[in-house]
Formats: structure tokens, C-alpha cells, sequence
């Protein structure tokens, strides 16, 4: 029993030190900034936002110039295509269904509290929230985040996973319950860009 135990702890061990292993950088030639990467399962994704500066379609988090720093941009879905340097990609729709299942799946609070920032993952999703271009609005910045995906939804529409913190329906009720979701939003919605390596 007391080998058995042992060994246990030892491959404990072993886990820890393999997932430290998997954090790297990658630096942007394009302006020089550098971002810090994870490797998750055969997924290299960049554990920080997007902060590359396109000419149309992209705005700093809460319309504060001071927050690209730490939150990136905000791109519409056109903006964040034509944002992605070589080697790297945007994430499709099953990219990241195969990363939240490492942490228990499409709408799990274990994937939100995994993935946030300070969680088992290193992926370090920051709450930069949104901005409805059609109305010039912001929007839930520090309490929600959207990443976009590469997949097109019914014409106007595109895939996002998105992250909430708990807010109510009008009466009370906690809407969201701090989960990580898939789902769809106009693609002149303005959110988070986040890149998985090509050819992991």
C-alpha cells in the first residue's frame, strides 16, 4: 500500500513539472511586442490578448487607450482576421470546445475559474469586455470577456467563447453563474483576439 502511494505522488509530480515546462513567448515582428504562450494538450495558444494596432475596425478596452497594455484591442471579426501574423491563426469553433473540455467542458464554471487569470491553465483570459460598434457603446469591462473564433454564424453573425462573471436577470437570479460559453455575436461586435499556433 505504501508503494502504491508513493507512486502516486510521484506522477503528481511529474504532471506539475511537465505543465510548467509548456510556457513559452512569442514576439509579433511586426512591432516588437512580445506575448507570453501556453501549451495546452497539442494546443500552443497566446495567453495574453492581441494588442497589434489595425487601421480600421479596432479600439482600446472601455475607450481607454491605457488598458491595450494589459487587455489588448478590441476587433470586430473582419479587424481580427486581417490582425493575425504569420504562423499564427485565429482559433476555430472546435479549437477552443477541445481546450475547455481539458477543464470540464463547454459551459463549465471549472473551465471559467481554469482559464481565467490566476487559474491551473496559464491561459489568463482578462476581462477586457466588449464594444457594440452600431451603437458606440462599451460594455462589461472587468466583469465579462469575449475571444472570437474563425467561424462565420448564419451571415452577420460569428462563434465566440465568452466569460462572465455573475450577473442578474433584473430579478435577482444569477444569468451567467461565472461560466466559460460558446456562442454567437453580431461580427461588428468588437472583442478580444486570442491565436493558436499553426501547425502545432
Amino acid at each position: 500500500m505504501k508503494k502504491l502511494i508513493l507512486i502516486v505522488v510521484i506522477s503528481v509530480s511529474f504532471f506539475e513539472i511537465t505543465v510548467a515546462q509548456k510556457i513559452g513567448s512569442y514576439t509579433d515582428s511586426r512591432d516588437g511586442k512580445t506575448y507570453k504562450t501556453v501549451r495546452i494538450g497539442d494546443q500552443t495558444w497566446l495567453a495574453e490578448n492581441l494588442a497589434f494596432k489595425v487601421e480600421k475596425g479596432c479600439w482600446a478596452p472601455d475607450n481607454n487607450q491605457s488598458n491595450v497594455s494589459e487587455y489588448g484591442y478590441l476587433y470586430d471579426w473582419e479587424a481580427a482576421k486581417k490582425a493575425v501574423p504569420s504562423g499564427w491563426r485565429l482559433p476555430t469553433k472546435e479549437d477552443f470546445l477541445k481546450l475547455l473540455n481539458v477543464y470540464g467542458g463547454n459551459e463549465s464554471r471549472k473551465a471559467y475559474n481554469a482559464l481565467r487569470v490566476g487559474g491551473e491553465s496559464n491561459f489568463n483570459v482578462k476581462l477586457a469586455g466588449s464594444r457594440y460598434v452600431e451603437v458606440e457603446n462599451v460594455y462589461q469591462f472587468g466583469k465579462g470577456a469575449g475571444i472570437w473564433t474563425s467561424n462565420e454564424h448564419y451571415k452577420i453573425y460569428a462563434w465566440y467563447c465568452y466569460f462572465r462573471e455573475d450577473h442578474g436577470d433584473g430579478g435577482g437570479t444569477p444569468k451567467y453563474n461565472k461560466k466559460a460559453v460558446m456562442g454567437t455575436n453580431s461580427q461588428k461586435t468588437a472583442l478580444s483576439v486570442r491565436l493558436i499556433k499553426e501547425n502545432n
